[in-house]
C-alpha cells in the first residue's frame, strides 16, 4: 500500500507523517502501535484482524511497525514474542507488552483504558527511540 487513502485505518511506517497530522487534530487519542515482524507467521495472520480492530475503534489511532524494516522508528528493539503492543495516550506511554493475537483481547485492553485513566509508564531504555518517534 503506497498511498494513504481516506479508508486507511492502520498507519504503516511510510504513513508516519500522516499519522502525526491526524494525532494533532485529535485531543489525546489512544495510539496503539503493533510491533511485529514479517517473518512471523502469527504477525502475518494477525494483520487483517488488526485492521478490523482499527475499523471498530475509530476513536483511536492504530499503527503497525515491523521491528526489522522500521528500525528508524523503533531503534534496535529486541522482542521475544509477537505481537507486542505499545499504547500511548497523547505523548505518554501507558502500556507495553505482548498480547494474544486476537481482536477481543485488544478490545478488552482498550476498554480498560477507557474505563479508568492509566498512569504514564517510564519507558525502558529500549523504547526511547519509539517514544521519540511518537513525539515528532
Amino acid at each position: 500500500m503506497s498511498d494513504l487513502s481516506e479508508q486507511t485505518t492502520v498507519y504503516f511506517a511510510q504513513h508516519w507523517q500522516a499519522l502525526q497530522q491526524r494525532r494533532r487534530l485529535l485531543k489525546q487519542p489512544l495510539l496503539v502501535i503493533c510491533l511485529c515482524a514479517e517473518w512471523c507467521a502469527v504477525c502475518r495472520d494477525f494483520k487483517p484482524e488488526y485492521r478490523a480492530l482499527a475499523q471498530q475503534h475509530p476513536e483511536a489511532l492504530f499503527a503497525y511497525l515491523d521491528i526489522e524494516d522500521d528500525e528508524r522508528f523503533i531503534g534496535a528493539l529486541d522482542l521475544d514474542d509477537f505481537p507486542t503492543l505499545a499504547v500511548f495516550r497523547g505523548d505518554d506511554l501507558i502500556h507495553f507488552g505482548v498480547v494474544k493475537a486476537k481482536r477481543e483481547n485488544i478490545t478488552r485492553l482498550l476498554q480498560k483504558f477507557d474505563a479508568a485513566p492509566s498512569p504514564p509508564l517510564t519507558p525502558p531504555l529500549a523504547l526511547q527511540a519509539l517514544c521519540r518517534a511518537v513525539l515528532i
